[in-house]
């Protein structure tokens, strides 16, 4: 049987976990793609195989879906810097590389899209981003412990 075109593709079952990350996910390209305002939750839902309602079952409105949609790139770098195999800087570097080829997006939703959350969900993509940076700087200084952080401003 075929399915129209104007409505969703049944989607699969998926935990409500799942099926929240394939939605960040599928918004993350999506706003990496287009840009925030160019995005609607009708437009993930589409392309996630889902209803609008299904949509906002798991996110509050567009702007959390954003938030989530960063978050959701930050964590694979998290998880990368933590679980990076080996002693060296280079393995490191490629585990977080894979992640940036990986997730095209990610870094820029966080520059570029990260400016329409407001402030209450701006605040936990930047604690997470610390998070991220001080994990990343903390392995980089028991690997070169003689490096000294280079100060900000004219060299």
């Amino acid at each position: 049987m075929a399915a129209s075109h104007g409505s969703p593709r049944p989607a699969a079952r998926l935990s409500a976990a799942e099926r929240r990350g394939q939605l960040a996910h599928v918004a993350a390209r999506r706003f990496h793609r287009l840009g925030y305002h160019r995005v609607s939750l009708a437009d993930v839902a589409t392309e996630a195989g889902v209803t609008g309602p299904a949509v906002y079952r798991h996110f509050f409105n567009k702007e959390a879906l954003l938030a989530a949609a960063i978050s959701s790139g930050l964590d694979e770098v998290e998880l990368a810097v933590i679980t990076a195999p080996g002693a060296g800087l280079d393995p490191l570097v490629r585990a977080v590389a894979a992640v940036g080829l990986r997730r095209p997006d990610m870094w820029v939703l966080l520059q570029r899209e990260s400016r329409f959350l407001s402030p209450e969900l701006r605040g936990p993509v930047q604690d997470q981003f610390g998070r991220v940076v001080d994990g990343f700087s903390r392995r980089l200084r028991r690997e070169r412990p003689t490096s000294r952080p280079r100060t900000r401003g004219c060299s």
